[in-house]
């Protein structure tokens, strides 16, 4: 029974909570990078984008679990303040979700233009891409 489930008590949905949050709170920062990083063609290598993939797979197949685990206490609520917790809970796995989900996207989108992969493009192709918006090119700052 080594794959067996461990679910914890809800007394225990304060401290799974705060973990959940900073997750949150971490995962938007990431989402940010990534965003930075998609509007800069070239900016990330292959094994830089792969290690992002296996990690926000593995964080969604986390969130799955803490989904799980709200919807067990939200059968064991005994009162509001409980009620209220469980549906704060179950509001930022929604964020948390949807930014993992985004954050996957951004990443396939990104895995297409690493730097290797842009090196590996043939000039009319690569200028193509760009004339097509496929590919964009980065902005240049002002000064």
């Amino acid at each position: 029974m080594a794959n067996e489930r461990i679910w914890y008590p809800i007394k225990d949905m304060g401290t799974i909570g705060k973990y959940i949050l900073n997750q949150l709170n971490d995962a938007q920062k990431q989402y940010k990078i990534f965003k930075k990083a998609k509007e800069k063609p070239g900016s990330m290598n292959n094994e830089l984008v792969n290690r992002m993939k296996k990690v926000l797979t593995e964080q969604r197949e986390y969130i799955a679990l803490y989904e799980e685990q709200v919807f067990k206490w939200n059968e064991e609520v005994k009162n509001n303040f409980e009620k209220q917790e469980v549906l704060k809970l179950t509001q930022v796995l929604k964020k948390l979700s949807k930014i993992n989900q985004d954050s996957l996207e951004m990443a396939d989108y990104i895995s297409k233009n690493t730097i290797e992969n842009i090196m590996l493009t043939d000039d009319i192709e690569l200028a193509i891409k760009v004339l097509t918006e496929e590919l964009s090119l980065p902005k240049r700052k002002m000064n």
